[in-house]
Protein backbone atom coordinates (compact mmCIF):
# COMPACT_ATOMS: atom_id res chain seq x y z
CA UNK A 1 0.00 0.00 0.00
CA UNK A 2 1.10 3.54 -0.60
CA UNK A 3 1.38 5.62 2.53
CA UNK A 4 3.17 8.53 4.04
CA UNK A 5 5.80 7.69 6.59
CA UNK A 6 7.84 9.27 9.35
CA UNK A 7 11.53 9.10 8.50
CA UNK A 8 13.84 8.90 11.45
CA UNK A 9 16.87 10.66 10.06
CA UNK A 10 19.07 13.43 11.42
CA UNK A 11 20.23 16.32 9.28
CA UNK A 12 23.33 17.83 10.84
CA UNK A 13 24.58 21.19 9.66
CA UNK A 14 27.23 21.96 12.22
CA UNK A 15 28.84 18.51 12.37
CA UNK A 16 30.87 17.26 9.40
CA UNK A 17 29.10 14.43 7.56
CA UNK A 18 31.41 11.62 6.51
CA UNK A 19 30.76 9.03 3.81
CA UNK A 20 32.71 6.05 5.10
CA UNK A 21 30.68 5.16 8.20
CA UNK A 22 29.41 1.59 8.54
CA UNK A 23 25.81 1.40 7.28
CA UNK A 24 23.81 -1.83 7.31
CA UNK A 25 20.37 -2.95 6.21
CA UNK A 26 19.04 -3.42 9.70
CA UNK A 27 15.43 -4.55 9.19
CA UNK A 28 12.87 -4.91 6.41
CA UNK A 29 9.19 -5.70 6.07
CA UNK A 30 7.92 -7.19 2.80
CA UNK A 31 4.23 -7.63 3.55
CA UNK A 32 2.47 -4.93 5.51
CA UNK A 33 -0.47 -5.12 7.81
CA UNK A 34 0.71 -2.61 10.34
CA UNK A 35 0.79 1.18 10.53
CA UNK A 36 3.89 3.35 10.26
CA UNK A 37 3.72 7.03 11.08
CA UNK A 38 0.35 8.50 10.13
CA UNK A 39 -0.73 6.10 7.41
CA UNK A 40 -1.01 2.50 6.37
CA UNK A 41 2.40 0.96 5.91
CA UNK A 42 3.84 -0.26 2.64
CA UNK A 43 6.92 -2.43 2.39
CA UNK A 44 9.85 -0.73 4.06
CA UNK A 45 13.60 -0.96 4.58
CA UNK A 46 15.44 0.33 7.61
CA UNK A 47 19.09 1.36 7.38
CA UNK A 48 21.26 1.84 10.44
CA UNK A 49 24.51 3.73 10.86
CA UNK A 50 26.70 1.61 13.16
CA UNK A 51 29.54 4.09 13.00
CA UNK A 52 30.61 6.73 15.49
CA UNK A 53 30.14 9.63 13.06
CA UNK A 54 27.23 10.83 10.90
CA UNK A 55 27.01 9.61 7.32
CA UNK A 56 25.69 11.20 4.14
CA UNK A 57 23.74 8.55 2.21
CA UNK A 58 22.99 10.77 -0.78
CA UNK A 59 23.90 8.87 -3.96
CA UNK A 60 23.78 5.43 -2.37
CA UNK A 61 21.48 2.98 -4.16
CA UNK A 62 19.07 0.33 -2.94
CA UNK A 63 17.91 -2.48 -5.20
CA UNK A 64 16.24 -5.86 -5.19
CA UNK A 65 18.54 -6.88 -8.07
CA UNK A 66 22.15 -8.03 -7.73
CA UNK A 67 23.19 -6.08 -10.80
CA UNK A 68 25.22 -2.92 -10.17
CA UNK A 69 23.13 -1.15 -12.79
CA UNK A 70 19.94 0.66 -11.93
CA UNK A 71 18.42 0.60 -8.47
CA UNK A 72 16.83 3.43 -6.53
CA UNK A 73 19.12 6.31 -5.55
CA UNK A 74 18.83 7.85 -2.10
CA UNK A 75 18.27 11.62 -2.53
CA UNK A 76 21.12 14.05 -2.02
CA UNK A 77 21.34 15.57 1.42
CA UNK A 78 19.95 12.51 3.19
CA UNK A 79 22.00 12.05 6.33
CA UNK A 80 21.76 9.77 9.32
CA UNK A 81 23.38 10.40 12.70
CA UNK A 82 25.82 8.09 14.42
CA UNK A 83 23.89 5.10 15.68
CA UNK A 84 20.81 6.46 13.90
CA UNK A 85 18.22 4.96 11.61
CA UNK A 86 16.79 5.81 8.20
CA UNK A 87 13.39 4.41 7.25
CA UNK A 88 12.63 4.06 3.55
CA UNK A 89 9.28 2.94 2.22
CA UNK A 90 8.97 0.95 -0.99
CA UNK A 91 6.75 1.23 -4.03
CA UNK A 92 5.62 4.19 -6.04
CA UNK A 93 7.53 6.54 -8.30
CA UNK A 94 10.70 6.60 -6.24
CA UNK A 95 10.35 10.21 -5.12
CA UNK A 96 11.52 11.40 -1.73
CA UNK A 97 12.36 8.62 0.69
CA UNK A 98 10.31 6.03 -1.18
CA UNK A 99 12.14 3.40 -3.18
CA UNK A 100 10.82 2.63 -6.66
CA UNK A 101 10.52 -1.14 -6.08
CA UNK A 102 8.45 -3.43 -3.87
CA UNK A 103 9.70 -6.33 -1.77
CA UNK A 104 8.46 -9.84 -2.45
CA UNK A 105 6.71 -11.52 0.49
CA UNK A 106 8.05 -14.80 -0.92
CA UNK A 107 11.59 -13.68 -0.10
CA UNK A 108 14.40 -11.89 -1.98
CA UNK A 109 17.70 -10.08 -1.40
CA UNK A 110 18.10 -6.34 -0.84
CA UNK A 111 21.37 -4.72 -1.98
CA UNK A 112 22.87 -1.45 -0.71
CA UNK A 113 25.63 0.10 -2.83
CA UNK A 114 27.82 3.16 -2.41
CA UNK A 115 27.89 5.89 -5.10
CA UNK A 116 30.84 4.09 -6.74
CA UNK A 117 28.65 0.93 -6.92
CA UNK A 118 30.74 -0.85 -4.31
CA UNK A 119 28.68 -3.22 -2.19
CA UNK A 120 27.99 -1.83 1.28
CA UNK A 121 25.59 -4.48 2.61
CA UNK A 122 22.95 -6.98 1.57
CA UNK A 123 20.09 -8.70 3.39
CA UNK A 124 18.45 -11.89 2.19
CA UNK A 125 14.81 -11.89 3.23
CA UNK A 126 12.95 -15.16 3.77
CA UNK A 127 9.26 -15.56 2.99
CA UNK A 128 7.44 -13.43 5.56
CA UNK A 129 3.89 -13.29 6.82
CA UNK A 130 2.00 -9.99 6.80
CA UNK A 131 3.14 -7.80 9.67
CA UNK A 132 6.39 -9.69 10.35
CA UNK A 133 9.81 -8.22 9.61
CA UNK A 134 13.31 -9.68 9.24
CA UNK A 135 16.53 -8.18 10.49
CA UNK A 136 19.41 -8.09 12.92
CA UNK A 137 18.69 -8.82 16.57
CA UNK A 138 20.19 -6.18 18.84
CA UNK A 139 21.81 -8.81 21.06
CA UNK A 140 25.35 -10.20 20.73
CA UNK A 141 26.25 -11.27 17.22
CA UNK A 142 23.40 -9.38 15.53
CA UNK A 143 21.76 -12.69 14.63
CA UNK A 144 19.31 -12.53 11.71
CA UNK A 145 15.81 -13.34 12.93
CA UNK A 146 12.11 -12.81 12.24
CA UNK A 147 10.35 -10.19 14.35
CA UNK A 148 6.65 -10.58 15.13
CA UNK A 149 6.65 -6.98 16.36
CA UNK A 150 8.64 -4.82 13.93
CA UNK A 151 10.38 -1.69 15.17
CA UNK A 152 10.73 0.62 12.14
CA UNK A 153 13.05 3.52 12.82
CA UNK A 154 14.19 2.33 16.25
CA UNK A 155 16.31 -0.34 17.91
CA UNK A 156 15.48 -3.93 17.06
CA UNK A 157 14.55 -6.41 19.74
CA UNK A 158 17.30 -8.51 21.30
CA UNK A 159 15.58 -11.76 20.39
CA UNK A 160 13.47 -13.02 17.53
CA UNK A 161 12.26 -16.16 15.83
CA UNK A 162 14.46 -18.57 13.90
CA UNK A 163 11.90 -19.15 11.20
CA UNK A 164 8.47 -20.50 10.45
CA UNK A 165 7.52 -24.07 11.25
CA UNK A 166 6.69 -26.16 8.18
CA UNK A 167 3.05 -27.29 7.98
CA UNK A 168 2.22 -30.88 8.96
CA UNK A 169 1.41 -33.71 6.55
CA UNK A 170 -1.46 -36.19 6.61
CA UNK A 171 -1.19 -39.90 5.91
CA UNK A 172 -3.14 -41.20 4.09
CA UNK A 173 -4.13 -38.10 2.12
CA UNK A 174 -7.72 -36.93 2.01
CA UNK A 175 -10.12 -38.49 -0.43
CA UNK A 176 -12.85 -41.10 -0.85
CA UNK A 177 -12.41 -44.40 0.99
CA UNK A 178 -14.66 -47.43 1.37
CA UNK A 179 -13.42 -48.22 4.89
CA UNK A 180 -12.45 -46.23 7.99
CA UNK A 181 -8.95 -44.77 7.89
CA UNK A 182 -6.33 -44.16 10.60
CA UNK A 183 -5.04 -40.65 9.89
CA UNK A 184 -1.52 -39.79 11.04
CA UNK A 185 -0.32 -36.17 11.29
CA UNK A 186 3.42 -35.78 10.78
CA UNK A 187 5.72 -32.85 11.55
CA UNK A 188 9.33 -32.75 10.34
CA UNK A 189 10.40 -30.26 13.02
CA UNK A 190 12.03 -32.12 15.96
CA UNK A 191 10.44 -31.42 19.33
CA UNK A 192 7.42 -29.68 17.84
CA UNK A 193 3.81 -30.03 18.95
CA UNK A 194 0.96 -30.61 16.51
CA UNK A 195 -2.49 -29.32 17.47
CA UNK A 196 -5.66 -30.03 15.53
CA UNK A 197 -9.38 -29.36 15.21
CA UNK A 198 -12.19 -31.42 13.68
CA UNK A 199 -14.75 -28.70 12.94
CA UNK A 200 -12.92 -26.53 10.41
CA UNK A 201 -11.76 -23.94 12.95
CA UNK A 202 -8.16 -22.74 13.16
CA UNK A 203 -5.97 -24.71 15.59
CA UNK A 204 -4.68 -22.53 18.43
CA UNK A 205 -2.42 -23.28 21.38
CA UNK A 206 -5.60 -24.30 23.23
CA UNK A 207 -6.52 -26.95 20.62
CA UNK A 208 -6.02 -30.68 21.36
CA UNK A 209 -2.48 -32.04 21.01
CA UNK A 210 -2.07 -34.78 18.42
CA UNK A 211 -0.57 -37.95 19.94
CA UNK A 212 -2.12 -41.00 18.24
CA UNK A 213 -3.70 -41.52 14.80
CA UNK A 214 -7.23 -40.22 14.37
CA UNK A 215 -10.04 -42.46 13.15
CA UNK A 216 -11.70 -41.11 10.03
CA UNK A 217 -15.04 -42.90 10.11
CA UNK A 218 -18.31 -42.67 8.26
CA UNK A 219 -20.73 -40.38 10.06
CA UNK A 220 -24.44 -40.06 9.49
CA UNK A 221 -26.25 -37.47 11.56
CA UNK A 222 -29.65 -35.90 11.72
CA UNK A 223 -29.43 -32.34 10.56
CA UNK A 224 -31.83 -29.54 9.83
CA UNK A 225 -30.29 -28.23 6.69
CA UNK A 226 -32.66 -25.29 6.51
CA UNK A 227 -33.28 -23.83 9.97
CA UNK A 228 -36.01 -21.44 11.07
CA UNK A 229 -34.71 -19.48 14.04
CA UNK A 230 -35.59 -16.10 12.58
CA UNK A 231 -37.18 -14.77 15.78
CA UNK A 232 -33.87 -14.07 17.53
CA UNK A 233 -31.85 -13.64 14.36
CA UNK A 234 -29.74 -16.77 14.67
CA UNK A 235 -29.74 -20.13 12.98
CA UNK A 236 -30.03 -20.93 9.30
CA UNK A 237 -33.16 -19.61 7.62
CA UNK A 238 -35.86 -21.54 5.75
CA UNK A 239 -35.71 -21.45 1.99
CA UNK A 240 -38.70 -22.40 -0.16
CA UNK A 241 -37.88 -24.77 -3.00
CA UNK A 242 -39.46 -24.46 -6.44
CA UNK A 243 -42.35 -26.84 -7.02
CA UNK A 244 -40.33 -28.53 -9.75
CA UNK A 245 -37.99 -30.08 -7.16
CA UNK A 246 -38.97 -33.42 -5.71
CA UNK A 247 -38.49 -32.67 -2.01
CA UNK A 248 -41.38 -34.00 0.12
CA UNK A 249 -41.94 -30.52 1.60
CA UNK A 250 -40.57 -27.07 1.00
CA UNK A 251 -38.44 -27.48 4.13
CA UNK A 252 -36.11 -30.42 4.49
CA UNK A 253 -34.79 -32.08 7.62
CA UNK A 254 -33.30 -35.53 7.89
CA UNK A 255 -30.18 -37.66 8.01
CA UNK A 256 -27.15 -36.88 5.92
CA UNK A 257 -23.68 -38.34 5.46
CA UNK A 258 -20.87 -36.23 6.87
CA UNK A 259 -17.23 -36.25 5.85
CA UNK A 260 -14.39 -36.35 8.37
CA UNK A 261 -12.35 -33.14 8.30
CA UNK A 262 -9.15 -32.32 10.17
CA UNK A 263 -7.10 -29.13 10.33
CA UNK A 264 -3.67 -29.10 11.99
CA UNK A 265 -0.86 -26.68 12.79
CA UNK A 266 2.72 -27.11 14.09
CA UNK A 267 3.90 -25.20 17.17
CA UNK A 268 7.52 -24.94 18.32
CA UNK A 269 9.27 -22.55 20.69
CA UNK A 270 11.44 -20.07 18.79
CA UNK A 271 9.44 -20.45 15.56
CA UNK A 272 6.33 -18.91 14.09
CA UNK A 273 3.51 -21.48 14.11
CA UNK A 274 3.07 -23.13 10.76
CA UNK A 275 0.26 -22.27 8.43
CA UNK A 276 -2.62 -24.68 8.84
CA UNK A 277 -2.87 -27.85 6.80
CA UNK A 278 -6.24 -29.51 6.29
CA UNK A 279 -7.68 -32.65 4.76
CA UNK A 280 -11.14 -34.10 4.07
CA UNK A 281 -12.06 -37.78 4.19
CA UNK A 282 -15.27 -39.20 2.71
CA UNK A 283 -15.83 -42.66 4.12
CA UNK A 284 -18.30 -45.07 2.56
CA UNK A 285 -19.71 -42.43 0.24
CA UNK A 286 -20.28 -42.92 -3.46
CA UNK A 287 -17.77 -40.85 -5.37
CA UNK A 288 -19.48 -38.75 -8.03
CA UNK A 289 -18.40 -39.05 -11.64
CA UNK A 290 -17.52 -35.36 -11.61
CA UNK A 291 -14.67 -33.65 -9.74
CA UNK A 292 -15.38 -32.85 -6.09
CA UNK A 293 -14.51 -29.61 -4.30
CA UNK A 294 -14.25 -29.55 -0.52
CA UNK A 295 -14.36 -26.19 1.29
CA UNK A 296 -13.35 -25.94 4.94
CA UNK A 297 -13.78 -22.83 7.08
CA UNK A 298 -14.47 -21.46 10.54
CA UNK A 299 -18.09 -22.36 11.47
CA UNK A 300 -18.69 -18.92 13.00
CA UNK A 301 -17.88 -17.28 9.68
CA UNK A 302 -20.94 -18.94 8.17
CA UNK A 303 -23.30 -19.44 11.10
CA UNK A 304 -22.18 -17.20 13.99
CA UNK A 305 -24.76 -14.66 15.17
CA UNK A 306 -22.29 -11.77 14.84
CA UNK A 307 -20.19 -12.94 11.88
CA UNK A 308 -22.20 -15.57 9.97
CA UNK A 309 -22.76 -14.73 6.31
CA UNK A 310 -25.48 -17.38 5.79
CA UNK A 311 -27.86 -16.30 8.54
CA UNK A 312 -29.96 -13.32 9.46
CA UNK A 313 -27.83 -12.89 12.56
CA UNK A 314 -27.54 -9.94 14.92
CA UNK A 315 -25.02 -7.82 13.04
CA UNK A 316 -26.75 -7.13 9.75
CA UNK A 317 -27.65 -4.24 7.49
CA UNK A 318 -31.21 -3.19 6.72
CA UNK A 319 -32.73 -3.63 3.27
CA UNK A 320 -36.26 -3.97 1.95
CA UNK A 321 -37.72 -7.43 1.32
CA UNK A 322 -41.20 -7.77 -0.15
CA UNK A 323 -41.92 -4.19 0.77
CA UNK A 324 -40.83 -4.58 4.40
CA UNK A 325 -37.54 -3.69 6.12
CA UNK A 326 -35.28 -6.67 6.80
CA UNK A 327 -32.02 -6.48 8.74
CA UNK A 328 -29.71 -9.44 8.08
CA UNK A 329 -26.06 -10.46 8.15
CA UNK A 330 -26.33 -11.64 4.56
CA UNK A 331 -26.86 -8.06 3.44
CA UNK A 332 -23.27 -7.24 4.34
CA UNK A 333 -20.50 -7.39 1.75
CA UNK A 334 -18.48 -9.95 3.70
CA UNK A 335 -16.01 -12.58 2.55
CA UNK A 336 -14.65 -15.55 4.47
CA UNK A 337 -11.36 -17.43 3.98
CA UNK A 338 -11.72 -21.12 3.14
CA UNK A 339 -9.39 -24.08 2.70
CA UNK A 340 -9.90 -25.49 -0.79
CA UNK A 341 -9.42 -29.12 -1.84
CA UNK A 342 -10.01 -30.48 -5.32
CA UNK A 343 -10.53 -34.19 -5.99
CA UNK A 344 -10.30 -35.09 -9.66
CA UNK A 345 -12.88 -37.52 -11.00
CA UNK A 346 -10.12 -40.05 -11.67
CA UNK A 347 -8.58 -39.83 -8.17
CA UNK A 348 -9.57 -41.41 -4.87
Amino acid sequence: MKARTTVLAFFLLATPVLSNAQVVINEALSSSGRVVGRGSASDWIELRNLGATPVDLGGYTLSDKKSKKGGWTIPRGTAVAKGGYLLIQCGGEGRGLRASFLLSSEGETIWLRAPDKGLVDSLKLPALRPGCSFGRASGPGNRLVIFENPTPGSANQATGLSGEAAPPRFSPPGGFYSENQLVSIVSDLPGSVVRYTLDGSEPTEAAPVYSTPLVAARARRTTQKYGNNREDGTGIQHYRFPDSLSYPTDRYSGERDFGFIVKAKVFQAGYLPSVSAASSYFIGMRKPDLPVVSLMTEPAGFFGAETGIYIQGRNGLETTFRGKPLTANWNRDWERPVFFEYFDEGAS
